[in-house]
């Protein structure tokens, strides 16, 4: 629970949201972890030094894919050694020796994804509205996903709708 309030107020400094404050998606992360850890699902594992949690790693696995989900770091004393590449490390070596061949980083372009040499994949999104009533976002999508495609048209836009920060690439 330290280790969670340590890593919110870090996340805050960097005047990002912190997501485990809305209700809706901590409720999700803890289903997920207490239906998933008992069939394997679910793997979570920890770099500790004493009792104390150095760094955690989330991650969901199927099959011979892992997908990392959440990591987090005790940071201060411990931001020296990088915890966070070695529980993802020790993770990955555990993992393979069970047969895990797959290790997918999830979303982000991070110095730390290039150390373990991760490739990008380009993503996909697929916008369908199942009734009629789903027309507008279905439009407001595609509209996105348009100027995506006309960076200096999608800074105009996003302008004029008082959006200042670019959309990130990754």
């Amino acid at each position: 629970a330290i280790m969670e309030v340590q890593q919110r107020d870090r996340i805050r400094e960097l005047g990002l949201p912190y997501t485990l404050d809305d209700e809706g998606a901590a409720a999700f992360y803890r289903d997920l972890i207490s239906s998933g850890l008992p069939s394997g699902q679910v793997v979570m594992t920890a770099l500790t030094c004493g009792d104390e949690v150095v760094a955690a790693l989330l991650g969901v696995r199927h099959e011979s894919r892992y997908v990392m989900i959440r990591i987090s770091n005790a940071g201060g004393q411990w931001s020296t050694c990088s915890p966070g590449r070695l529980v993802i490390g020790r993770t990955m070596a555990h993992l393979h020796a069970r047969g895990i061949r797959t290790f997918d980083f999830g979303v982000g372009t991070y110095a730390y994804k290039r150390r373990f040499g991760v490739g990008a994949r380009p993503l996909v999104d697929r916008i369908e509205g199942l009734t009629w009533r789903a027309a507008p976002a279905v439009m407001q999508g595609r509209a996105v996903e348009a100027l995506r495609r006309w960076p200096a048209l999608d800074q105009r836009v996003r302008r004029l709708m008082g959006r200042h920060e670019p959309r990130r690439q990754d």
